[in-house]
């Protein structure tokens, strides 16, 4: 029997807490709701790490023009092949940081794993931003990659453990929109500097300075229940859910959620019980939903948007071309976080997957007609030629649908979901293993791409796409269970 001893004898705060046998007046527990902003505000701040993921992940494309030499750009330091290996490194490194979570979130818990990595992230950016040599900016890249491996892994985690079971879809997303915020604001950033000697510098001097706000901010913030509970750390557990519910709120539910949960990972056990069916399909099922997201052809859109809205929109200066894409996942996004404890995962997830679909089939088509116009893929607007005036806002259309629909569901809810159905037992290394998986996923399309579409032409990669998108469609229907409103020891068995 745990007591909180916080304002005895006043009914609002005098609460005793049994764990395994116990129980409050039904009563009193209804009289006393769980508030959704104390919460909303730790998750906004373990939050930031989508934002710095989200910076790290869009700060290639504007300072590209900048790092790259050229005729019209000689003070740049890499040539394109090393410019390639500069960007797709960075999926390495994610992996590697991956990896580095599978003792440390357990071991000395997510708040510090979690401050580990932004240490991780400064030190990545200030290499970034201090002198224009690009081993050392190779170095910051794939160090940097290694922050968002760990901040990836455990953040989610961190977020689905504070949540309660009403609110965990939409607090889930936050990470998500974060990191689409964070990806509009490094193009915003790096727009201005896309053309002026060494602007790649200034671009990670912000980068450090967000890191950097990130972690003072951080360091006030509680540590996870679930882990204080699995540590012997009850009074601490307990304060901690005093903040994040209301000082008014019943704790009862989470404390017994969080010992059965702690409960469950001291139990002794082997590496081996990964492979048995209430760990191993949950393990499974979130790989498969991480690789799903990766190979849907988000890399490829985002890849091709800019050279197609320039020929679309020819008017527009090249270097704002990335920000309506950009802006158009933040708003989806946005309005996902509001459904995805209305509609459920399962639904969303189905929906954007058929407009994926559609999306991938309509730009794989405007490929074989521009091919057919001209032969050479990159003259696709013509003043004079009324085709090129019908193709250009259909395929334009095309690209901010399929981003849209990414966004909806694709983009945060592979995240949701793993932190979610994971198996408590070996959550620290099956979430790593996950995450491992979606970086690795995408290094496979960053650099298999562009041989890929050399082989079967551009309307043939898209039409792949699309094919996979149909395969995630079945994937959801026949293997996914709804999620939505389970509390975390329910979501425990869902697979059991």
């Amino acid at each position: 029997m745990i007591t909180n001893g916080i304002n005895s004898g006043n009914e609002d705060y005098d609460e005793t807490i049994h764990l395994f046998s116990g129980s409050l007046d039904p009563k009193f527990v209804a009289r006393r709701k769980e508030k959704l902003i104390p919460s909303l505000l730790v998750s906004l701040v373990l939050s930031l790490h989508g934002l710095v993921s989200g910076y790290a992940l869009g700060y290639t494309a504007p300072v590209e023009t900048s790092i790259v030499h050229s005729e019209t750009n000689p003070d740049g330091i890499m040539t394109m092949p090393i410019f390639t290996i500069f960007s797709s490194f960075f999926n390495i490194g994610a992996a590697v940081g991956a990896l580095s979570t599978v003792f440390l979130s357990d071991l000395i818990g997510r708040k510090d794993t979690l401050i580990i990595s932004l240490g991780t992230w400064s030190l990545g950016f200030l290499m970034l931003g201090v002198y224009p040599n690009q081993w050392l900016l190779i170095a910051g890249r794939i160090i940097t990659g290694v922050a968002l491996g760990m901040s990836t892994s455990v953040a989610p985690m961190y977020m689905g453990e504070i949540a309660t079971a009403k609110y965990r879809g939409m607090l889930g997303t936050l990470f998500q929109l974060m990191i689409t915020i964070g990806i509009l604001l490094a193009y915003v950033v790096g727009t201005p500097f896309a053309k002026v000697s060494y602007g790649y510098l200034w671009v990670g001097q912000v980068g450090l300075g967000i890191s950097l706000v990130s972690l003072v901010l951080l360091v006030f913030q509680h540590r996870s229940p679930v882990w204080l509970v699995y540590k012997g750390r009850e009074e601490e557990a307990m304060l901690a859910l005093r903040v994040l519910r209301g000082k008014t709120a019943s704790i009862q539910n989470d404390m017994s959620n969080a010992a059965n949960l702690a409960a469950s990972k001291t139990e002794k056990y082997d590496y081996s019980i990964i492979f048995t069916k209430p760990i191993f399909m949950p393990f499974l099922l979130s790989a498969m939903l991480m690789a799903f997201q990766q190979l849907s052809g988000i890399n490829a859109v985002i890849f091709y948007s800019t050279d197609i809205l320039k020929e679309a929109v020819p008017e527009v200066q090249p270097e704002l071309i990335p920000l309506p894409p950009a802006l158009v996942q933040v708003i989806v996004t946005f309005a996902a976080s509001f459904f995805v404890d209305r509609l459920g995962r399962k639904i969303m997830l189905l929906i954007a997957s058929f407009g994926m679909c559609a999306s991938s089939i309509t730009i794989g088509t405007y490929f074989i007609l521009v091919d057919k116009v001209y032969t050479n893929c990159t003259s696709v607007h013509t003043n004079n030629d009324i085709a090129c005036h019908v193709l250009s806002p259909i395929v334009v259309i095309a690209v901010c649908c399929f981003l849209g629909f990414f966004s909806v569901a694709w983009g945060p809810i592979p995240w949701v979901f793993a932190s979610e159905i994971l198996n408590v037992k070996l959550k620290n290394v099956t979430i790593a293993i996950v995450t491992l998986c979606s970086w690795m996923s995408s290094f496979v399309v960053t650099m298999g791409f562009p041989p890929f579409v050399n082989l079967v032409h551009e309307y043939g990669g898209f039409y792949t796409f699309a094919a996979i998108n149909i395969i995630g469609i079945i994937f959801i229907l026949f293997f996914l269970k709804e999620t939505k409103g389970k509390t975390l020891e329910q979501l425990q068995n869902l697979y059991s």
